[in-house]
This record gives C-alpha cells, sequence and structure tokens, in this order.
C-alpha cells in the first residue's frame, strides 16, 4: 500500500474531507487510498477511496513497531523536503546503492530510514540475499549466462501456443 507525498498546496484533496474519518484534508497530509467493498470493475481498475496515511489507514498500513529497547530519541529526523540520506538515521552507517531500506516518516512528514542491520535488530526484518555474488543487482543474466542449446530447434520443434503444456 502506497502511502503519498505530503499534499502540496494545490492539491485538489485540500479541504475535502476524509472518507473514513470525516475530518478536512491540510497541507502536508499524507494520504493512502483504500479500496472500495465490490470497487472493482475491469480486473484492473479498482474504485477507492483518499484517507488519512494516519491514524485513518488500515490496521496492516500503520502496525510496523520496533523491538524493546529502540530508543526514539536516537532518530535522526529528516525534513519533508530534505534530499533522501544515505546514511541510517539510528546508527548513522552508510546505506549502500543495492539496500532497500526501511523509510518511516512522522506525524509532520519528517522522515527517518534505516539501514540493513538497524531493520534486522531493531525492526525484526529479514533479509534476503539470492546467495551469487553477482555484480549486478538487477538479477538479470547476462547474454552469457543463457543456454544456447534452444539455438538448435529446428521450425519443428517450437512449442504450440494452444498446447496448454498438461502432457496430454
Amino acid at each position: 500500500m502506497a502511502i503519498f507525498a505530503p499534499l502540496p498546496a494545490h492539491h485538489p484533496a485540500i479541504g475535502r474531507p476524509c472518507a473514513r474519518c470525516g475530518e478536512p484534508f491540510k497541507l502536508g497530509d499524507r494520504t493512502i487510498l483504500t479500496p472500495r467493498a465490490g470497487g472493482e470493475r475491469d480486473g484492473f481498475t479498482v474504485e477507492a477511496d483518499l484517507v488519512h496515511a494516519t491514524p485513518c489507514s488500515p490496521p496492516a498500513a500503520r502496525t510496523i513497531e520496533p523491538k524493546p529497547g529502540f530508543d526514539w530519541t536516537r532518530v535522526r529526523w529528516t525534513g519533508p523536503h530534505a534530499l533522501v540520506d544515505d546514511t541510517c538515521s539510528y546508527c548513522g552507517a552508510a546505506i549502500s546503492e543495492d539496500s532497500v531500506p526501511l523509510r518511516l516518516w512522522n506525524e509532520r512528514s519528517w522522515a527517518a530510514v534505516f539501514c540493513d542491520a538497524c531493520m534486522k535488530t531493531w525492526w525484526g526484518m529479514e533479509l534476503c540475499d539470492s546467495g551469487e555474488a553477482d555484480d549486478d543487482p538487477s538479477g538479470v543474466a547476462d547474454d552469457e549466462d543463457w543456454d544456447d542449446e534452444d539455438e538448435d530447434l529446428d521450425d519443428d520443434d517450437d512449442f504450440d501456443d494452444d498446447d496448454p503444456g498438461d502432457g496430454v
């Protein structure tokens, strides 16, 4: 569920009521879209309502809490219009380009970012490693990684698009 950037002054939602709590949106509010029950129309389009990111958001969007011993006074928050920080807001460690750090925002839209070690230690997140020492973090194989055996197929060996592939 995406939490949108703070509402700018020219946003059309400013002054309109939140679909969940009825309080009007104001400058700087963070919002989310929540699907309406039965709002699916064509399998791709879903009708949704704009609600405050907290406290109106569904519980799954706001229940993340640190482990016991976490000290909120150590968190270095950056302002709502500041550039994304490349160091951990808790321990100060550098955040590598390959990392996908945890980012949190407070009620005033100030942000904090957490490194892999702090995500694991304080937030209980398990980090996945592909186990391969690949220089390309995208996970896409290079041309030399592909198996060349399929180049030997002749026209009779092509796969039939109508075959469901169940071997029958």
